[in-house]
């Protein structure tokens, strides 16, 4: 198995926007955005990064997220952390 952190990318997008609108079981925030609200937030220097897993079954894609946005340079402010149910029983 292995998972890669990914940067942003408007690839992503549209998973993004479904995982943070459609996963409850680990999403530390349950904040919930638009792919235009995710687009913004990248504008406004917010840190969007994907977990992606694969494993010898298949590519499971971007699987987990987090954002990120700096208040200053040394605080650092997690606006949403979360993982698909897929991942936790994977042992990631």
């Amino acid at each position: 198995m292995t998972a890669e952190i990914k940067t942003f990318s408007s690839i992503y997008v549209d998973r993004i926007t479904q995982l943070i609108n459609k996963t409850n079981q680990f999403n530390l925030t349950t904040k919930r955005y638009s792919e235009t609200d995710i687009s913004n937030l990248v504008n406004l220097g917010y840190w969007v990064y994907g977990l992606s897993v694969k494993d010898k079954f298949g590519d499971s894609g971007i699987t987990g997220l987090i954002i990120i946005r700096f208040e200053d340079k040394i605080t650092v402010e997690i606006d949403s952390l979360l993982l698909s149910c897929r991942v936790p029983g994977k042992n990631i």
